[in-house]
């Protein structure tokens, strides 16, 4: 009998998520239109200038996906990931850290299985 409303809340969750997903292409040209167009350069640029750019500006970043220009007045898209934790350590992100102090083994307790 209450069935209905306690899944309709998660039925417009799936609804709403599921039409910004469906239309993520139109959602992001009207988001972020300011970046994707760019005055008219003539010519396309060069991929390895491009990336070469991001890293000068970006050193402690690594450039994971680039996308090329599809049009003289369109921008190149580069994906930099600079997550990680430095030094690639994993404990406290794979595996709680057991040597620390109490707060952070308790805060590693709950973030490391993902709750």
């Amino acid at each position: 009998m209450y069935v209905g409303i306690i899944i309709a809340p998660f039925l417009m969750i799936h609804a709403i998520t599921g039409s910004v997903y469906l239309f993520k292409p139109q959602v992001e040209k009207f988001l972020y239109d300011d970046y994707y167009t760019v005055a008219d350069q003539g010519e396309k640029p060069i991929h390895s200038k491009v990336v070469d750019t991001v890293k000068e500006e970006c050193p402690n970043s690594d450039v994971n996906n680039y996308w090329p220009c599809d049009a003289a007045d369109r921008s190149a898209e580069v994906k930099i990931n600079d997550w990680w934790p430095r030094k690639m350590r994993m404990a406290g992100v794979l595996y709680p850290r057991l040597k620390s102090r109490k707060r952070t083994f308790i805060r590693d307790l709950h973030v490391v299985p993902g709750f």
